[in-house]
């Protein structure tokens, strides 16, 4: 065990109590050494937007339109994202994806989508502010969720259900805490 991680370890063992945001993550601190009893999940709150109605669009409409938010960082799964795309649109040519977000990865997406010969199907939009997003959920279709690494809760899931909105995520960390495979999405 590393020096930093044992400095970690002895902070928390010194607390009274730990707020954990997921089952995922008490369970982390659990291997971490702490005691169950000393740590309790309360999860992220729903987000501030006010919903009037929820707009199911699903079929009715010819162009599926998908959302991925997220940072763009490799680990969020963008990349193969994309790969999949472009299998799909060579089945179902009316399809968009829309990807919100920024981070070290646009540059590398942008080629991607390039390459993949894509640029009809997918966008990159970023510096949309919070408040807007909902907009962007209440009118797409569903939204994917595709991160490859241990998501401590996932917010996107949180405020894909909060909008009504079918999602597709990746069964890692603390997602399958918000999305019940086969019942309010698909986890894969």
């Amino acid at each position: 065990m590393s020096k930093r991680n044992n400095t970690y370890r002895n902070c928390l063992k010194k607390c009274n109590l730990i707020i954990s945001i997921s089952e995922f993550i008490k369970a982390k601190l659990v291997d971490f050494e702490i005691p169950s009893k000393k740590i309790i999940t309360i999860y992220n709150p729903l987000p501030p937007w006010k919903i009037n109605k929820v707009y199911n669009n699903i079929n009715k409409r010819q162009i599926s339109y998908i959302l991925a938010p997220g940072r763009l960082f490799k680990e969020k799964g963008f990349s193969v994202l994309l790969k999949s795309i472009a299998i799909t649109v060579k089945k179902r040519k009316k399809l968009r994806l829309l990807i919100i977000g920024d981070g070290p990865e646009k540059a590398t997406l942008l080629r991607d989508i390039n390459n993949l010969k894509l640029t009809k199907y997918v966008k990159i939009k970023n510096n949309v502010n919070y408040n807007s997003m909902k907009n962007y959920y209440l009118n797409c279709d569903m939204v994917i969720f595709p991160s490859i690494y241990d998501e401590p809760l996932g917010r996107v899931a949180l405020e894909a259900a909060y909008c009504g909105k079918p999602i597709i995520a990746s069964k890692k960390g603390g997602i399958p805490e918000i999305v019940v495979n086969n019942k309010t999405g698909i986890l894969l």
